[in-house]
């Protein structure tokens, strides 16, 4: 043991007693927000038509309903938020469908030989914005010209 060890006695001070406010219960608040962003939701549903958008609309009211339900009135909040989530949601949908189809017209579309799709993808060369030739065939597993 060390020799300028040195035992400090322990002092505790006076008990500190305070007042804690229950948190007001929010379990119906919690309902008629589920319920409010169902009816929403399926109102937003009905309106568009194609299917793949059903995910980007729930994930949009799923987000709204957590940043309303952080606010002091989560209902008065959540209609608005999820109108701008749900848009917001629908234009980057838009804009990756954009994205992909000018990829596609730029790096080739899938070479389909007969009924089957056989992983052959042709590339085209590009020019002025318009595809105007094949240049070559590309094996996707080998990473060779066939």
């Amino acid at each position: 043991m060390n020799r300028t060890y040195k035992r400090v006695p322990t002092r505790f001070g006076p008990d500190v007693r305070f007042e804690v406010e229950a948190i007001p219960f929010r379990a119906t608040q919690t309902t008629e927000l589920e319920r409010l962003k169902e009816q929403l939701l399926w109102q937003l549903l009905k309106q568009t038509s194609a299917p793949e958008q059903n995910v980007l609309l729930r994930r949009a009211a799923n987000e709204a309903a957590a940043l309303a339900w952080a606010t002091l009135f989560p209902l008065l909040f959540f209609p608005t938020l999820l109108e701008e989530k749900a848009r917001t949601a629908l234009t980057q949908a838009q804009k990756q469908e954009r994205v992909r189809r000018h990829s596609l017209d730029l790096l080739g579309r899938p070479y389909e030989t007969g009924h089957e799709h056989d992983g052959i993808v042709s590339v085209l060369a590009y020019r002025a914005g318009k595809p105007f030739a094949r240049a070559k065939k590309i094996c996707p597993r080998k990473r060779l010209p066939v």
